[in-house]
């Protein structure tokens, strides 16, 4: 199964508009919540952003998710490999902060 990330170029020719999610969304409902995951970019550093509109508010937010040193994108303790996560697909998102205070994706199950 091929990855669904996007460029910027593509994802805004495909009527996406990445600037109405928020990067650093402030604070957010829980940790733990419910999420739609609309489309995929490719970051500026080796990292995958995922755009995702929350379920139970509508707010629309951006997390990403970095290439580890094994030089892959999975994350949390299911290692879901976040390159290969189909969009369009409600998961359940586990967030956190890092020690610098940027939001990050903790875990992703597909529910």
């Amino acid at each position: 199964m091929r990855g669904t990330v996007l460029s910027w170029k593509q994802a805004i020719t495909q009527g996406y508009e990445p600037r109405q999610y928020e990067y650093l969304p402030g604070p957010l409902p829980n940790d733990i919540f419910d999420a739609i995951l609309d489309f995929k970019i490719w970051a500026k550093v080796p990292g995958i952003n995922g755009y995702f509109t929350i379920s139970d508010t509508g707010k629309k937010i951006q997390l990403s998710v970095y290439l580890s040193a094994s030089r892959t994108y999975y994350i949390g303790k299911h290692s879901i490999d976040f390159y290969r996560c189909p969009v369009g697909c409600l998961y359940q998102l586990q967030i956190g902060r890092t020690g610098k205070g940027k939001t990050v994706l903790l875990d992703l199950i597909a529910i």
